[in-house]
């Protein structure tokens, strides 16, 4: 958890699959777009495993809405 403003802020992760991520250009995309969100403190993606790793402060995101 993180304090900002003397709030708690909690920190989620999302572990997902991407299955048409196909190539580094693909790769470079969902970085770009993930990373311009606010909240993100941490962004991993394989593209071999073609999986992404996305650590979060905020309100939880329901799995329905990935």
């Amino acid at each position: 958890m993180l304090s900002e403003g003397g709030n708690t802020v909690e920190s989620h992760k999302i572990c997902m699959t991407k299955e048409n991520m196909l190539c580094h250009t693909c790769m470079l995309h969902v970085i770009r777009s993930l990373s311009r969100l606010p909240g993100i403190e941490e962004l991993n993606v394989d593209l071999d495993a073609k999986k992404i790793e996305i650590t979060y402060k905020g309100r939880k995101i329901p799995q329905e809405k990935w």
